[in-house]
């Protein structure tokens, strides 16, 4: 995920999540820089990071059934949410456009909406066919896009 023209961030398969500054990726093709951060996130497999509004923060969602908020300028969590309700793993996440609401989908089929000031749960969608591997909010945020496998993609309302 491009936050400008000169930082990045990418979830890695080995539990850590990268900050790179770009122009050090495009002089070193193999992504090793002494301008990047490595922040070890989650006991389990990041699959989705999404960034806030503002781009001063960003969330991973992992297969550990739980999403951290970070600080992008320290790379600090400043709250891990476990959701002890379920025992499915967060399988994509995204920000609402005005940062106050974070989608987030599950192995077990389900889509969950987030207060991100209160980190409740505050919506739920169940009945999708398979893991929500993409979760997407539409430009004005009226929308909710989700992608599940073999099935094509449809949109919730968001009230």
């Amino acid at each position: 995920m491009i936050l400008d023209l000169k930082k990045m961030i990418a979830g890695a398969t080995e539990m850590m999540c990268e900050q790179f500054n770009c122009c050090s990726l495009l002089k070193l093709a193999a992504a090793v820089s002494p301008e990047s951060t490595s922040v070890s996130i989650s006991e389990n497999l990041v699959q989705a990071v999404t960034v806030h509004a503002t781009n001063n923060y960003f969330v991973t969602a992992s297969l550990d059934n739980s999403w951290c908020f970070y600080d992008l300028s320290s790379c600090l969590c400043l709250t891990q949410v476990e959701d002890s309700s379920a025992s499915e793993g967060y399988t994509s996440a995204a920000f609402h456009p005005d940062g106050l609401i974070l989608g987030t989908g599950t192995s077990g089929a389900v889509v969950k909406i987030w207060d991100v000031k209160s980190q409740a749960n505050v919506a739920r969608f169940d009945g999708h066919v398979g893991a929500v591997t993409a979760t997407s909010f539409s430009e004005n945020g009226y929308f909710l896009a989700v992608s599940v496998p073999l099935c094509s993609s449809f949109m919730k309302t968001v009230a």
